[in-house]
């Protein structure tokens, strides 16, 4: 068998991939059977033969064989050649050097609208190819910031060492928009990808919302405080008022310090808490959350809560006070079945 000779080696990149595609043409001796491409240690990378994607023409004694080789991670790099024939003949080891011109890819990206709450931070899902060491955030409007994959807003989710890919999960605090396009690109040193594109609607910020979930925040706070002694409570207390019941001065305490306190009144009276609604003609018997719920004893009593949900089984779960002498979260039925204390109506703070 006459000597391996290697021709010719040129590269053929692809547009936007992670890898550098290898095209070797190799001039061999015509009884070649199978070609071997083997790394700088003389281990074998691959091997080809006309069962695998080679394009094999012979001329006269030699035969010349075109064949390619994907390389993922970047440097330079000696590779070797062996020609063999079916008799497991080997030929003389040819090098060659090649590089390999690396750059960062980004797979998919996928957005998590379920993180989305006031704030409107989201969490981005990132796939990377596995060398990638950080990524460029882009806005719509211009803005880029680069960023590693050390920052403490980024966290790495897994590696996949097969695929060369790696999945990240990036989270970012995007307010008051409703339409923006938000771009990445990966990075590796002063290398970067191609741009990646998401396109997002995100709505605005619902100032009627973040009233009510303050409203709720501090209400929620509340639950589990039981009185000192008989009706004293810092909500007595804060209005000047203690040792008699405090349901409406919870709810007013809460409305208060939420910044709601111009929603409903100071007052230590359910019946002027009722009232107060219906003049305003804020009165209703459909239950909205952030509403003030009215409630009837048998006995003529009346008690007020602070509408937290509406459930799917008929229910409300309301926020109180004065509860079995504390702070407590209960649920009632809309249309009044089973309730120890009748629904009277729903007033509706103007949030």
């Amino acid at each position: 068998m006459g000597d391996l000779s290697i021709n010719s080696v040129f590269v053929e990149p692809r547009t936007g991939s992670m890898e550098d595609i290898f095209t070797f043409t190799l001039n061999v001796s015509a009884d070649t059977d199978e070609l071997r491409l083997l790394d700088s240690e003389g281990k074998m990378i691959e091997y080809f033969n006309e069962n695998n994607s080679v394009i094999r023409t012979g001329i006269g004694n030699t035969s010349q064989w075109i064949v390619q080789s994907y390389f993922y991670q970047p440097g330079n790099k000696r590779l070797s050649w062996m020609a063999v024939n079916e008799k497991r003949e080997k030929s003389v080891i040819k090098e060659v050097a090649v590089t390999v011109n690396y750059r960062p890819l980004i797979y998919n990206i996928k957005l998590d609208y379920k993180s989305r709450s006031i704030n409107q931070e989201l969490k981005f899902y990132l796939t990377l190819d596995l060398w990638a060491d950080g990524i460029r955030f882009i806005e719509d409007t211009g803005y880029s910031e680069k960023i590693t994959l050390s920052d403490p807003r980024i966290r790495v989710l897994n590696d996949d060492s097969n695929r060369h890919q790696r999945t990240i999960i990036f989270r970012r605090e995007i307010l008051n928009i409703e339409e923006k396009v938000i771009s990445f690109k990966a990075l590796s040193g002063s290398k970067e990808s191609p741009i990646s594109c998401v396109k997002l609607y995100i709505p605005k910020r619902n100032p009627t919302g973040d009233r009510i979930e303050k409203l709720l925040t501090v209400a929620r706070a509340e639950i589990g405080y039981k009185e000192r002694e008989i009706n004293f409570t810092k909500y007595g207390a804060w209005f000047g008022l203690n040792g008699q019941p405090w349901c409406a001065m919870f709810v007013s305490w809460v409305f208060a310090h939420s910044g709601n306190g111009n929603l409903f009144p100071r007052t230590a009276s359910v019946y002027d808490g009722m009232n107060w609604f219906k003049t305003r003609r804020s009165w209703g018997n459909i239950p909205r959350v952030g509403a003030v719920v009215f409630f009837e004893f048998k006995d003529g009593f009346l008690h007020a809560g602070i509408v937290e949900s509406i459930n799917n089984n008929g229910t409300i779960t309301v926020i109180e006070g004065n509860v079995n002498d504390q702070v407590m979260r209960r649920t009632h039925y809309i249309n009044n079945i089973y309730n120890k204390r009748k629904i009277l109506g729903y007033g509706y703070p103007k949030y």
